[in-house]
């Protein structure tokens, strides 16, 4: 609506223009403003935006939260601040090659947070078409250290598997042994390669057979958790020895 005077004094001009279009589209606008905020500040990752002079635009509440500095303190500060997350100089240095590649290729580091609290952490940066250096970051450290405990456990199981005073053997009704120790080679008198050749089925009793796979659907089937057994087993040399499974 524009009202201007008539030129002559006696009344006034009044113009009117359409404007719904363009309130409809800045309403939308809004809220897709509104939508993006909302997901920038309570989205569970790290993001952090830097402008074509490498310096710190804006980074969100899950980096502030993680890392344990502020917007505004790594404004003012800027890289002296974050090259203190790093562990040496390093690993800053390739933080730095990293970030300029832009590659969008995920990569781990380990940085210190504002506390001293050590975190494994993944990233990766995308360089957008204004220069904006965009990063992406994850808190990882639960993961790596689940992984690091589970090879941990592995390498006990395969220590003692290879190490055991008796037979072991990891292995299926149907399939070929999937693996077996030196010790239940010696005593069915097969190599390892030959053993992994072959099914349990192959070196047990025929008078034996039944009841062992009878228990050991019984296992696969979830009615009972094992079973200890009695049987005899051939030899590669054809000798009936027994057992105890």
């Amino acid at each position: 609506l524009d009202v201007r005077a008539y030129p002559n004094g006696t009344g006034l001009v009044v113009h009117f223009s359409d404007i719904t279009a363009r309130k409809h589209a800045e309403a939308e606008r809004s809220q897709q403003q509104e939508i993006l905020q909302a997901i920038f500040d309570q989205i569970p990752v790290m993001i952090r935006l830097l402008d074509s002079d490498g310096r710190v635009q804006l980074v969100n509440r899950a980096w502030e939260r993680t890392l344990g500095w502020s917007l505004a303190e790594v404004q003012q500060h800027n890289l002296a601040l974050l090259e203190q997350l790093y562990l040496d100089p390093d690993e800053w240095q390739r933080a730095l090659a990293f970030v300029a590649a832009a590659t969008g290729e995920w990569a781990d580091f380990r940085l210190r947070t504002r506390h001293g609290q050590v975190i494994d952490t993944t990233f990766a940066n995308i360089r957008l078409a204004d220069g904006t250096n965009l990063s992406i970051g994850q808190d990882i450290t639960a993961r790596k250290r689940t992984e690091e405990a589970l090879r941990a456990s592995e390498d006990r199981f395969r220590r003692y598997f290879e190490m055991g005073l008796v037979g072991m053997a990891i292995t299926s009704p149907t399939q070929p042994w999937l693996e077996v120790n030196d010790e239940l080679c010696a005593i069915v008198g097969y190599e390892r390669q030959e053993l992994l050749q072959m099914t349990w089925a192959e070196l047990t009793h025929p008078d034996d057979l039944a009841t062992d796979i009878s228990l050991f659907n019984q296992i696969l089937a979830g009615e009972i958790d094992g079973y200890t057994l009695d049987k005899r087993f051939i030899r590669k040399d054809g000798q009936v020895i027994h057992a105890t499974i």
